[in-house]
């Protein structure tokens, strides 16, 4: 995803996914299984993405929020500042979480059943990737 927030410019300097911060989940059961009823289920890539809200440079810059999490469908949406629902782009992922969710949250329905499988002997892996500071 492009970055999440833009100025008068545009977007924020670098272009890169500089607020937003994504898991890479491996893992030998789909998200969301129970670790005692989905063990060995083949393994799985899952993709989650959490967007962070804006902090004060941002605000005091005059940046707005352009990317809208729909946590129910799994979309995230990205809008053009000052565009039209035809300047969205929506982006598809196992899971998104907005910026009201907790770390503790996100753990509990991202990783939580992956930890739980590798004490149970399974191989799990999860990739966090994120600017640094940005939740």
């Amino acid at each position: 995803l492009p970055a999440a927030v833009a100025g008068e410019g545009g977007m924020a300097e670098g272009g890169g996914m500089t607020t937003t911060q994504a898991l890479a989940l491996n893992t030998t059961q789909p998200l969301g299984a129970t670790a005692r009823g989905g063990k060995g289920g083949g393994e799985c890539v899952k993709v989650v993405v959490r967007v962070r809200p804006l902090f004060g440079k941002e605000i005091n810059e005059g940046r707005e929020k352009i990317v809208f999490m729909d946590c129910a469908r799994g979309v995230a949406v990205l809008q053009k500042p000052n565009g039209s629902e035809r300047d969205q782009k929506d982006f598809t992922f196992d899971a998104v979480f907005d910026e009201t969710i907790s770390q503790k949250k996100i753990f509990e329905d991202a990783a939580l059943e992956i930890v739980e499988s590798v004490m149970d002997g399974f191989n799990g892996t999860i990739f966090a990737y994120g600017q640094t500071g940005a939740g």
